[in-house]
């Protein structure tokens, strides 16, 4: 929670300052990735592209792999 003040005010009466307490800002969690070296695509004859990511060293990742 973060701390601050809050100020209240009635009619006919002084503003009173009060301490209040908001959640905290949430950051949303970044999704680990590899980031990949090359990239290769390669298109069918029907127009669909296959895009294949590749290491660095151009080897391929495993099946699954989040890049």
């Amino acid at each position: 929670k973060v701390p601050g003040t809050g100020k209240i005010t009635e009619p006919g009466k002084p503003a009173v300052e009060v301490p209040v307490e908001t959640p905290a800002k949430v950051t949303p969690e970044t999704p680990v990735t590899e980031k990949p070296g090359k990239i290769e695509i390669t298109q069918q004859p029907n127009g669909n592209a296959i895009v294949t990511p590749k290491k660095p060293d151009g080897s391929t990742y495993p099946p699954g792999t989040k890049v």
